[in-house]
């Protein structure tokens, strides 16, 4: 089986909160908008993007069946858009560990375009 590291699906860069506890990182992210960079890293709207970007590539991948193995937060905005939801964390959120999600091409496509619909 082949094998790809797609880097578009890395978990978001939060610069200077890297290695701080989770609870900074909630302050930090209650007290900004989505469209807000993390002090030296991305926004998660630019976190967004680089998911679609990434998700498209897999999409145009040849391959039949593709298992794609990464954090919660790229499942997660999946999950939103396949339901048509206008907010990527809702209603959707808590994703549980080593959970498998089928998305067949069709399903996969329709939800990047609404996720790149919402952070246009």
């Amino acid at each position: 089986m082949p094998f790809l590291e797609e880097r578009g699906l890395d978990d978001v860069d939060v610069g200077e909160l890297e290695g701080d506890t989770i609870d900074a990182y909630h302050a930090w992210k209650d007290a900004h908008t989505r469209a807000d960079r993390f002090p030296g890293g991305e926004s998660l709207d630019e976190t967004a993007r680089r998911y679609v970007a990434a998700l498209r590539r897999i999409l145009a991948l040849p391959h039949e069946s593709i298992l794609v193995v990464c954090h919660e937060l790229p499942i997660r905005y999946l999950l939103n858009g396949a339901v048509g939801s206008d907010d990527l964390d809702h209603p959707f959120h808590a994703i549980p560990n080593a959970t498998p999600y089928l998305f067949d091409a069709p399903q996969l496509a329709e939800a990047v375009d609404r996720i790149e619909l919402i952070v246009v």
